[in-house]
């Protein structure tokens, strides 16, 4: 019995040391001295108990689970824990570690609280059988157990990342990294999230705010203009409008300016942004089919008309275009002879460019007239023809002009002739009339011929002289005429013979006398 009391005496002084160095953690009821008898045991239904909670130490972020511990210091032969009121002992762990003294632990969960949780712990003992004398044994004063559970004050995030942007739908797709931050000021990273927001919108999660970014979402070309266009080099310069449509919904416009534009192929533009999801879209511009230069082949001049002093003039044009190709372009034109003839070339898909070709027609006769001088006319006797000669006055297609004397023979005296003159291909007729026979003039005198009737020897005497007959021929004008039984008396010179002698014959034509000179031959005498 002694190692019994001492056992208590022992227990309660520890009790009463515990009390003593918990202080104002532990809550416990005033002794009642009605109830405290000299036999150590207390009377049925003495609140005399003394709960010693334990501290319990702050939740991890996210945990729920409280485990509650303590020490009840209460007489009875069976410890009943309640907390908020509800019996828990056959969840938790009841201990008894001396006559007096038990230890309790219970898990529990603070559900969806969070902040400073209170729970309100309390013990009553009752016999062992469970049927207590009265209705409780001893009671002892419930305690406030309080645990601080950790909640998340406000969210935010990290590790923002782009991953992908759309254009056809305009919709981005993003991840990131939710931040948890505690009320104990800890930012706890938490698994990524995906998700994905419209260019125009802004993606709102847990009190914060994440802005789509902006980039371009297509680009678009307006107006275009090529202009100073360069035969040389065979450029253009181009200017053009570019928009940008950017993801949240607005735009910007610019004006591009590319100088030196090759002209003979389609520029391709290459639009392109940078940064954040780059995008390039290329632009074909077709330039403009322009002439480049002019060339002309040698020109033929044809169908010349003398009536309207023209030509038909036909020739290629060579139209050199921009692409490098080449159009080649029959030309037919009615040009005056007159003078050279200028080409303007021109093209309407060369606006103010022209170039001149010159081409040169050749002279052609055009015309002629016959002179108003009168013709010359010749008179030919031995053929009893006319010749005549007149003049006509020919014009060219240059406008100069020339003379030409044109002779015709054989004419007719007395007739009326149609002469046709070609010249060139033209052809005129005039119409002449040939004068009649001239009346031949009479010569004054002509030459005679003795044809016949000397004889050789004497035949006769007449006077010492010598008479012989002898037949004379003569021509007055191309008639000639015979005369007979001529005589002359023949006269002996000094050596015997009968010297030549140079005779006239007055012969009558057309009424007048001609004289007729002939000559007799020498006579030998007999």
């Amino acid at each position: 019995m002694l190692n019994v009391y001492s056992k208590k005496f022992i227990y309660t002084i520890m009790a009463s040391a515990m009390i003593v160095s918990l202080g104002t953690a532990v809550v416990y009821a005033a002794p009642n001295s009605n109830n405290s008898v000299t036999t150590g045991r207390t009377e049925q239904n003495m609140a005399t108990g003394v709960i010693i909670a334990n501290k319990v130490p702050t939740l991890a972020h996210g945990a729920t689970d409280v485990t509650l511990t303590g020490t009840v210091v209460i007489d009875g032969p069976k410890l009943v824990l309640l907390v908020n009121g509800q019996d828990v002992s056959s969840q938790a762990t009841l201990t008894k570690v001396a006559d007096k003294t038990w230890t309790y632990q219970y898990k529990t969960t603070v559900g969806s609280q969070t902040g400073d949780v209170s729970f309100n712990v309390g013990a009553y003992t009752i016999y062992a059988n469970g049927k207590p004398a009265g209705q409780v044994h001893t009671t002892a004063a419930a305690v406030s157990q309080s645990v601080h559970v950790p909640f998340v004050k406000s969210y935010d995030y990290t590790n923002l990342d782009w991953i992908n942007y759309d254009r056809s739908t305009n919709e981005f797709a993003f991840s990131y990294n939710l931040v948890n931050v505690w009320d104990d000021g800890i930012r706890e990273v938490a698994n990524p999230i995906t998700a994905s927001i419209s260019g125009t919108e802004t993606y709102e999660n847990s009190g914060f705010e994440i802005q789509a970014p902006v980039v371009v979402k297509s680009f678009v070309v307006g107006s275009q203009d090529f202009s100073n266009y360069d035969r040389t080099n065979n450029t253009y310069d181009l200017n053009f409008n570019l928009t940008k449509n950017l993801s949240n919904g607005t735009s910007e416009t610019t004006t591009v300016s590319k100088s030196a534009v090759d002209a003979s192929k389609d520029y391709v533009y290459t639009a392109s942004s940078d940064g954040l999801f780059p995008y390039s879209q290329d632009f074909t511009f077709v330039t403009p089919v322009t002439v480049r230069d002019f060339t002309a082949s040698e020109g033929t001049f044809t169908n010349y008309n003398p009536t309207d002093n023209t030509y038909t003039l036909t020739f290629d044009l060579t139209k050199v275009l921009s692409k490098g190709d080449a159009e080649i372009v029959p030309v037919s034109e009615t040009v005056d002879a007159a003078s050279a003839y200028t080409y303007t070339a021109s093209d309407d898909r060369a606006p103010g460019y022209s170039e001149d070709f010159s081409f040169t027609p050749p002279v052609a006769f055009r015309d002629f007239t016959f002179s108003a001088d009168s013709p010359v006319w010749t008179y030919n006797p031995a053929t009893k023809t006319y010749s005549v000669s007149f003049v006509v006055n020919e014009t060219y297609s240059d406008g100069n002009a020339a003379t030409e004397t044109i002779t015709r023979d054989g004419l007719t005296p007395g007739t009326s002739v149609e002469e046709s003159v070609t010249i060139s291909g033209v052809t005129h007729t005039q119409t002449l009339t040939v004068p009649a026979s001239p009346a031949p003039a009479i010569p004054a005198s002509v030459d005679g011929t003795v044809a016949s009737g000397i004889k050789s020897k004497w035949t006769g005497n007449n006077g010492g002289n010598v008479q012989e007959t002898y037949t004379l021929n003569y021509t007055i004008n191309g008639v000639t005429y015979t005369v007979t039984n001529l005589s002359t008396n023949f006269t002996k010179n000094g050596t015997g013979f009968v010297s030549q002698q140079q005779l006239t014959y007055n012969a009558t034509f057309n009424g007048q006398t001609v004289v007729v000179n002939y000559t007799l031959p020498l006579v030998m005498p007999k």
